[in-house]
């Protein structure tokens, strides 16, 4: 009995392990990702790119003004705050680079930052920890700089001990994004 029980927790332990995938921001960190399968692709409102949500739940909305183009998901039926976004930003005359906007707002702490291979070349990322807010949270922003363009990537979720976890399960959107 005694080895028939060893066998099953053995067995469930290493199927959980190979379920988690490694994650492509953090090392030492592999999780369970979302899945997209069943999703819901979403076209932006200038036809530039489009992005698939895990599905209907996440409610995308677009937005467009004068400088930005984006959509962002919200999970409903998450109790936490759980949120994917993408905005395309024209450089203009008004375009505020990641680095001129953090001098400008010091109340953000960068907690991770760092690089990773994505579109076709070394992109940077960070981590930004907002406790402004009535609920605190972390974002982790990955920059997609062009000419003319940036392209900027946003998973949050709320402050909490595993917040690395929560980041790690959304990664899987980076595949769902194409850029036109």
């Amino acid at each position: 009995m005694k080895i028939a029980t060893a066998i099953i927790s053995i067995s469930l332990t290493l199927s959980a392990c190979v379920q988690k995938e490694a994650s492509i921001f953090f090392e030492n960190c592999s999780c369970s990702k979302k899945e997209f399968a069943n999703g819901v692709t979403v076209i932006d409102s200038l036809d530039h790119y489009s992005v698939k949500y895990p599905s209907i739940v996440w409610q995308p909305v677009k937005n467009l003004d004068e400088f930005h183009n984006g959509i962002t998901g919200v999970n409903t039926e998450n109790k936490k705050l759980e949120a994917i976004a993408i905005t395309e930003t024209i450089k203009g005359d008004k375009y505020v680079s990641a680095e001129e906007e953090m001098k400008e707002y010091p109340f953000k702490q960068v907690v991770k930052q760092g690089k990773i291979q994505f579109l076709g070349a070394q992109r940077d990322w960070r981590i930004i920890k907002h406790d402004d807010e009535p609920k605190p949270y972390y974002s982790l922003y990955l920059t997609v700089d062009s000419e003319k363009v940036v392209y900027t990537i946003n998973f949050t979720v709320e402050q909490e001990k595993n917040y690395l976890d929560k980041i790690c399960r959304l990664e899987k959107y980076l595949d769902q994004i194409k850029i036109y």
